[in-house]
């Protein structure tokens, strides 16, 4: 009996083969342990979704991989894009399996493999702000829809932690190419951190998303040098055409070079694939398909309802994510799958396109008075 597993490919810049390459990774690691009693094969449908496409492409190619008979879809990568067919995961019952930062994805048929979160990144930035004794920041983000997840729980950990948000600014998320801003966003970038210094804030959290790097350009156009707290888009800083604009900022990532798993299988692309450009996003790839396998093997029954048992039954399995005991795992009204305090991690852009990992931040939301 062959499967079929669907690949819903709608962000530009994570192209068909880097998905390709995590899938067949994880099913050469599911076969070797010999947990799946069935052969495998993808189906890929390519979408250009948000923010440079349309989510009617995202639900077309959605769409097209359920009426070829797939049990499971996995993708988008993208929160928009994720939100858009979460209803028609419900509506005709098929397991959708997302690679997104946002928690309101999951739903009954909609699972979640996180390169990132909402609002354990945010939590996670206000952690460092407080461990240096920052006690004001302001708050700039974009026109993505999940960039007012990181926003809201930028609020509520701030507060938590008793760090006061001076102002807050929104700019265009549209770009011409990953790294290079257009003149639009460039003006709102340069209007908003004029707006934010004019309230005094010491420090500067961004949760942006694609216009992240547009930020640290207008920051480096003037002489205001606040401590600056990034969220997952951090990684961007590390692209060639944005090499320079971020160095010295803080943010969240899900790779710590300390996690065995990880290191694995990173080492195994590279020597397959070549170098690794999108560090969290394969990652979680990766993750997302280990997931499929352990739900496959686990399914009572080999349907689509089957196969949504037995990824709720997925338990307690070792993350390539996050730090040292991170973990993945389901649950019946439980579909966001990373797990564990240490599962977002703080790392510090460096000139080069490098960054290193920043140490012994306490959890402040976690501490007991």
């Amino acid at each position: 009996m062959t499967l079929k597993i669907g690949i819903l490919v709608t962000e530009p810049q994570l192209p068909p083969e880097v998905w390709r390459n995590c899938a067949a990774i994880a099913l050469e690691d599911a076969q070797r342990r010999e947990i799946l009693d069935y052969d495998i094969e993808f189906i890929e449908a390519v979408g250009e979704g948000l923010p440079t496409g349309s989510t009617q492409s995202v639900t077309d190619a959605w769409k097209y991989l359920m009426d070829q008979g797939v049990v499971a879809i996995v993708g988008p990568a993208a929160a928009d894009n994720a939100m858009a067919v979460r209803e028609q995961a419900d509506l005709y019952q098929v397991p959708t399996i997302s690679i997104t930062a946002t928690s309101y994805v999951s739903s009954q048929w909609c699972f979640s493999v996180s390169w990132g979160s909402g609002p354990e990144d945010a939590f996670r930035m206000v952690d460092w702000l407080k461990a240096k004794g920052i006690s004001s920041m302001g708050i700039v983000w974009d026109t993505m829809w999940h960039s007012g997840e990181f926003v809201e729980f930028l609020r509520i950990a701030g507060k938590r932690a008793g760090i006061r948000v001076t102002s807050e600014e929104r700019i265009s998320m549209r770009i011409r190419e990953m790294g290079t801003p257009g003149e639009l966003q460039m003006r709102q970038a340069r209007e908003a951190v004029a707006n934010i210094r004019s309230t005094g804030p010491e420090a500067l959290a961004v949760a942006t998303t694609l216009g992240t790097c547009a930020i640290g350009r207008a920051l480096n156009e003037t002489d205001w040098r606040p401590s600056v707290v990034c969220n997952s888009s951090l990684g961007i800083g590390r692209g060639p055409k944005a090499q320079g604009s971020m160095d010295g900022w803080v943010g969240t990532t899900v790779y710590d070079e300390r996690n065995a798993i990880g290191q694995r299988f990173l080492a195994e692309y590279e020597k397959r694939h070549g170098a690794v450009y999108h560090t969290d996003f394969q990652l979680s790839c990766h993750d997302a398909f280990r997931v499929l396998f352990e739900g496959l093997a686990l399914a009572p029954i080999m349907t689509r309802r089957g196969l949504c048992e037995g990824l709720e039954k997925v338990r307690m399995l070792p993350s390539g994510m996050g730090g040292n005991g991170t973990y993945l795992g389901f649950g019946t009204h439980d579909h966001r799958a990373l797990k564990g305090k240490d599962a977002i991690v703080l790392r510090k852009i460096i000139p080069g396109g490098k960054w290193e990992r920043v140490d012994d931040i306490p959890h402040a939301s976690l501490m007991v008075d």
